[in-house]
């Protein structure tokens, strides 16, 4: 019963601070997220998707995935909370804001750690808890190289390892190597995308692995450029048609000249 109402209280809380997002209200939903949020010990907001409408004059969208500690009071005790999730309607947002995060498709833009701090700079799903005892541990195999390995993690977590796994070296695990260039990217302050064998974005607007997570984004995105394709071809068919001349008058000019010439030529000759 608690665990019902506070997922309900999560969703209410989330309408009323998403409802006015849209027309500049109480700042972007990033903002009014990180407001209504608070009150939880951890949480991570997911850009799970975005849009845009419109030919000339363009309306954006977001849609975010926000994973959070149900068990964790402000401030939680450092035991293994209970995540739940939640999924919100589309929000429209301003072009900055679109702009801003349109490479960071499938990442967390937005992560509350478990001392309090906050986390703004856009990361891969799950990497933040990659070294945390309460996730899992560090195993070492018989040449040396180390990996981290997941242990338990409820539905939640265990949902977005599935999701990423693709990225890791076996799906469960995560090689040393990748978490210590993650803390690089960290410790600059840059958003971490990862590189698979090829030299590949794996995470972000154009990774690899967001590809396969996020299908509808770019099932759009390849219907709106053949809608593009097809509108500019019409286009360049209906000005070469306006500016095409017709057969007849073509015809019928040539031969008034012919017959101009013809009888210039006759006049020459009968002088």
């Amino acid at each position: 019963m608690h665990s019902i109402i506070t997922r309900l209280l999560v969703v209410g809380l989330l309408a009323s601070a998403l409802a006015g997002c849209g027309d500049g209200v109480g700042g972007s939903p990033v903002d009014s997220m990180r407001r209504s949020l608070d009150r939880y010990a951890e949480y991570s907001v997911i850009l799970n998707d975005m849009d845009s409408k419109g030919l000339f004059f363009h309306d954006y969208f977001h849609r975010y995935r926000i994973v959070y500690a149900e068990n964790g009071a402000k401030g939680g005790d450092g035991s293994k909370p209970n995540f739940a999730q939640k999924m919100t309607e589309w929000v429209k947002v301003d072009e900055s804001l679109y702009r801003k995060y349109q490479d960071a498709l499938g990442m967390v833009i937005l992560a509350k750690k478990p001392d309090g701090s906050i986390d703004a700079v856009p990361q891969p799903p799950l990497f933040s808890y990659i070294g945390d005892p309460r996730f899992g541990k560090w195993e070492t195999d018989g040449s040396g190289n180390q990996s981290w390995a997941w242990l338990a993690t409820g539905m939640v977590l265990s949902s977005l390892i599935d999701e990423v796994g693709d990225a890791f070296e076996t799906r469960r695990r995560v090689d040393y190597r990748r978490w210590n260039d993650y803390k690089g990217s960290r410790s600059s302050g840059t958003p971490y995308y990862g590189k698979d064998s090829q030299g590949r974005p794996q995470f972000g607007t154009q990774g690899t692995v967001t590809r396969k997570s996020s299908p509808g984004f770019f099932e759009r995105q390849q219907t709106r450029m053949s809608e593009r394709k097809d509108t500019f071809a019409q286009k360049v068919e209906s000005r070469m048609g306006r500016s095409r001349p017709s057969s007849s008058s073509s015809g019928g000019s040539f031969s008034s000249s012919r017959s101009v010439s013809s009888s210039r030529g006759g006049s020459r000759g009968r002088r």
